[in-house]
């Protein structure tokens, strides 16, 4: 199923199903917002927004972009509600990169935590099933998770694989970042996934630019 996407940017006044869907999926994460006015964006809506984006190392506007709405979206996943597996769109979320961690804090390397389940998490997933004795599909269904949360629960796990390498890339790389431009292109296709690079970015230094346009040459120019 297709998550459900914004037509444009919502700001203080902005109305209608859209801002519904707003209030009810801060609440959700963690950020109710006190209104008698669920379909209308007011000064509460902007400041939970504003808390929100803080948490989430977004740029604080109190505006839901792009990608504070993709960030949202990903937040709003919780890990074992809902069976994971590698499709198309891509399945993204903060319960993948729950999975991604949980994956590789065993030993079976998902790459980044990234929260966009790709080749990487299907191959560790099928190889974890594999060693766990379930059957090999790639797939993080209700069984896979339950083993996995049960394993990590009785192990005294190291640091994921990605983890680590993930540090190390960043603090080897972290100085020539600061006070760089940086554009980051998404072809309409991973919002989230290009939002969680910029985020990533300007938390080591970076003035990060979010280009978002399905043609690839935009970007270049």
């Amino acid at each position: 199923m297709n998550e459900p996407q914004i037509d444009e940017p919502l700001k203080l006044d902005a109305s209608g199903p859209s801002v519904v869907d707003l209030h009810a999926r801060l609440a959700m994460v963690g950020y109710p917002v006190e209104t008698l006015q669920l379909n209308v964006f007011g000064p509460a809506t902007g400041d939970a927004v504003l808390l929100f984006q803080r948490g989430r190392g977004l740029d604080q506007t109190g505006i839901v972009d792009l990608e504070t709405w993709a960030s949202l979206l990903d937040a709003c996943h919780h890990f074992g509600e809902r069976l994971m597996c590698r499709r198309t769109p891509m399945m993204r979320g903060d319960d993948v990169a729950e999975l991604q961690l949980l994956l590789g804090s065993l030993g079976f390397d998902a790459g980044w935590i990234d929260g966009v389940f790709g080749a990487g998490t299907e191959t560790a997933v099928a190889d974890f099933q594999r060693n766990a004795g379930l059957p090999v599909d790639g797939v993080a269904d209700p069984t896979t998770i339950a083993t996995l949360t049960r394993l990590r629960l009785s192990a005294n796990a190291a640091r994921p694989i990605a983890a680590v390498r993930e540090q190390e890339a960043l603090r080897n790389g972290s100085e020539g970042l600061v006070g760089r431009r940086v554009v980051v292109g998404d072809l309409d296709q991973a919002p989230s996934f290009a939002g969680a690079i910029g985020a990533a970015l300007r938390k080591e230094g970076a003035r990060v630019l979010l280009l978002h346009h399905p043609d690839g040459e935009t970007h270049a120019k």
